[in-house]
């Protein structure tokens, strides 16, 4: 099972699109609490239904609100964001422009954050 949502470039500007990157996010996770096939646990206090659609939705919203907020808006296509639901995961997929300099400085700080001690990094980022 997946879903892809595009979000096709407007122009609106993206103050007033901003609301409704939540609804699509909520969307997605009723969509796939629907049709997550984990089992429920007994005597758990936790509901899994609940728990899978506050996840998907909360991650989806910070994916689409990043993609929007970092998207090249002059190239002119749409932000994408597809689920991929298997057995027990879920996969995100967001796709959006940037121009060369943004993406080597993006990729440049992902290989930072590989290459350190994860506690330590994140100490020297607040510091």
């Amino acid at each position: 099972e997946y879903l892809t949502i595009n979000f096709s470039p407007s122009s609106s500007p993206r103050k007033q699109r901003w609301g409704n990157f939540g609804l699509s996010a909520d969307f997605l996770g009723d969509y796939f609490a629907a049709f997550f096939p984990g089992d429920e646990i007994p005597d758990s206090k936790i509901n899994q239904r609940d728990t899978v659609k506050a996840g998907v939705s909360y991650i989806a919203n910070e994916l689409l609100e990043n993609a929007v907020k970092y998207n090249e808006d002059s190239v002119g296509l749409p932000v994408t964001i597809s689920l991929y639901l298997y057995e027990h995961q879920i996969i995100f997929q967001v796709i959006n422009y940037s121009n060369g300099s943004k993406a080597q400085k993006y990729q440049q700080y992902i290989q930072e954050l590989l290459s350190h001690d994860l506690d330590a990094f994140y100490m020297q980022q607040l510091e």
